[in-house]
């Protein structure tokens, strides 16, 4: 915002100006590829080892602007889901639960998060993706272990190490820097 000498004048520009630079931050957001990303998915919630029945999907915005969640769209499988309005700050993350989104198939799918058209991020997720055979057959998450190299599907994605089953809200138990 500006000011300006004269005081009506400089009070009706500075509202114009602010009125400006809310509706350009809230209503015409420019999205990237992997600006939000999928980070950790929750298909197969039973047996509970100790987070609630719920099935989720957790996101993160990877950029450094807040991200209005009501412009994207998130489908899995042929099902589509649009969040609601809610500003995602950067290096923050927001999980959808079981009540708010499509069934996730505990054979796997596919999940993507799209904006205007464009693929921010997709994932197809398997059970195999787990690390065990144990933790494959429910109550664990799998989690991104590398939120740098998000397009790679094979090793960077394994089940949470956490001993509630998953950390949904907050950062991964498995991080590291994987070489391609």
């Amino acid at each position: 915002l500006f000011k300006l000498k004269n005081k009506r004048k400089g009070l009706t520009i500075s509202f114009f100006v602010y009125l400006l630079f809310i509706i350009n931050h809230t209503f015409s957001q420019n999205i990237d590829a992997y600006d939000l990303l999928i980070t950790e998915i929750m298909s197969d919630p039973k047996p509970v080892v100790g987070l609630s029945e719920d099935e989720f999907i957790e996101v993160y915005n990877n950029s450094i602007t807040s991200i209005n969640l009501s412009e994207i769209t998130i489908q899995i499988g042929a099902k589509l889901f649009v969040p609601e309005s809610f500003l995602l700050k950067p290096d923050s993350f927001i999980v959808f639960w079981d009540n708010n989104i499509p069934t996730l198939k505990n054979g796997g799918d596919s999940i993507k998060i799209t904006c205007k058209n464009n693929t921010i991020h997709r994932v197809d997720y398997t059970p195999s993706l787990h690390n065990s055979s144990y933790k494959s057959s429910g109550g664990w998450s799998l989690e991104l272990i590398d939120f740098k190299k998000p397009c790679l599907t094979k090793n960077n994605w394994s089940s949470s190490v956490n001993n509630t089953g998953g950390t949904p809200g907050s950062l991964n138990s498995i991080t590291a820097e994987l070489n391609p």
